[in-house]
């Protein structure tokens, strides 16, 4: 299990992380809203390409196998999942929105520098 987490879990993350992280930078970076929409529409087909592969480049019988397929159970104890739903419901929301406030507050004051970090980028 921690294999799996470790090859293909964080590799995973550090992969959606990066892409947010400089999706957000380049949206953010929009000369106007029209640009604004164009880029944020290329960042989610960018972000959804691979169901689209999938999809594409997986026959029917193979998606219906893999659908079917018997899944594998796992025991967990209720601390686990605590744990998990608390890392999905709680932290995983708060880490998404303190990286969304990090991005808009360090392309700003890149690209502004008057710019003053204070609870009016709230509003924004």
């Amino acid at each position: 299990r921690v294999w799996c987490a470790l090859t293909v879990g964080l590799p995973f993350m550090a992969f959606d992380l990066t892409l947010a992280y400089l999706g957000g930078v380049y949206i953010v970076q929009s000369d106007s809203d029209e640009s604004m929409l164009s880029d944020t529409l290329a960042m989610v087909f960018i972000a959804e390409i691979d169901e689209l592969l999938y999809v594409a480049f997986t026959s029917d019988i193979m998606r219906q196998s893999l659908e079917n397929m018997h899944p594998v159970e796992v025991a967990m104890s209720n601390k686990k999942r605590l744990i998990t739903w608390f890392a999905c419901s709680i932290l995983n929301p708060l880490v998404t929105v303190l990286a969304a406030v990090a991005v808009s507050h360090s392309t700003r004051s890149v690209h502004c520098p008057e710019y003053a970090m204070s609870g009016q980028f709230l509003l924004d």
